[in-house]
C-alpha cells in the first residue's frame, strides 16, 4: 500500500508487471476508507489512463489507472 489507508485504495504496480506498465499507478477514490486528499497531493505527477469495469454490483472496486508522468515528484509526494 502507497499511503496510510486502508488496502486495495492505491496500488503502484512495479516495472516487471507488464499488463500495467503504461499505467501502474492504480487509485480507487470509491472505497470507503480512501484518502482525498491523496488524489490532490499526486495529481501533478501522474495523468488519467482509463478505469476498470468489473461489471455490474462491483463499481467500488474498479480502480483508475494512471500514468506517472514525474516519478520524483510522485515519490515527493508521497514522502518517499
Amino acid at each position: 500500500q502507497l499511503h496510510s489507508q486502508a488496502t486495495n485504495c492505491a496500488v503502484l504496480y512495479g516495472p516487471e508487471v507488464r499488463a500495467y506498465s503504461s499505467a501502474p499507478l492504480h487509485l480507487n477514490p470509491r472505497a470507503r476508507s480512501w484518502n482525498v486528499g491523496l488524489l490532490e497531493q499526486v495529481g501533478p505527477h501522474i495523468q488519467y489512463v482509463q478505469t476498470d469495469n468489473k461489471g455490474p454490483g462491483r463499481d467500488a472496486s474498479n480502480f483508475d489507472h494512471y500514468r506517472v508522468l514525474d516519478w520524483d515528484g510522485l515519490a515527493g509526494a508521497l514522502g518517499l
